[in-house]
């Protein structure tokens, strides 16, 4: 899955949120006492939302926003009411462009049948209409331009979101198996390599070696000829290969 290969911190912290309440769902279902109903999977109106933030979407007349409530919006440090505003409507920006980046990596994910959905139809009137800015100013409210992640936000908003067991096996170290099957032949050939290169040093060694036996036997053991076994020796060069007979 290439879209999977370069994941931010914030897609991985999104696919942590969408298979952790999952997976406790899951186990409460399957541990509940008798009577207790409870639906699988993270209702996607709160799939924006995280330990800092609350997101939740709203419609107003024809469109589709998310309403962000954070405390990322405020700053203690700031007593100018302007500045205190404009730090909040740039914090609110941030946060948005995160959110929209979130809503297209889901649509993949659900494009790419990593994760599913429960419910496939809904209504543009099940999504509450627009709320108002906060007198606090940690209320924002963005309108979203997309008509593609306005019909998918429509689509999907009363479902509740189920990770894909590849999805889940993926997320235990954000490796897909391109890249986990890549870093195996990596190591094979490291281990390869480094055998070969193990295989060489002994050889240039034992090759070293014998040269300095070789030079040490010259240096230190003297080789006496005497003109008998000098003839000998040439005789056997000579005659090498003949037998008896063919000899003079």
């Amino acid at each position: 899955m290439e879209g999977l290969r370069y994941l931010s911190d914030n897609m991985k912290d999104l696919i942590r949120r969408i298979i952790d309440i999952y997976q406790i769902d899951r186990w409460t279902l399957e541990n509940e006492y008798e009577g207790i109903i409870q639906s699988l999977g993270l209702h996607f109106s709160n799939v924006l939302s995280d330990d800092n933030s609350n997101i939740s979407f709203f419609a107003n007349k024809d469109k589709i926003g998310i309403t962000i409530e954070s405390n990322k919006l405020q700053w203690d440090q700031l007593n100018n009411s302007e500045e205190k505003e404009s730090y909040a409507t740039n914090q609110s920006a941030i946060i948005h462009a995160d959110c929209i980046e979130q809503l297209y990596f889901i649509k993949w994910l659900s494009d790419n049948n990593l994760v599913y959905f429960t419910r496939e139809h809904n209504d543009f009137i099940d999504i509450p209409k627009e709320i108002g800015h906060s007198p606090q100013g940690i209320f924002r409210n963005w309108i979203i331009s997309s008509d593609i992640l306005k019909e998918f936000i429509i689509t999907h908003y009363k479902s509740r979101i189920i990770p894909s067991t590849y999805l889940i096996s993926f997320a235990k170290d954000f490796k897909t198996l391109e890249q986990i099957e890549y870093e195996e032949q990596l190591k094979i050939s490291n281990k390869a390599l480094k055998r070969a290169k193990l295989a060489n040093w002994i050889a240039i060694s034992l090759g070293v070696i014998s040269i300095l036996i070789s030079a040490i036997l010259a240096i230190c053991v003297p080789v006496n000829i005497h003109n008998q076994q000098h003839k000998e020796l040439i005789e056997a060069v000579k005659y090498n290969g003949k037998n008896e007979d063919e000899k003079p």
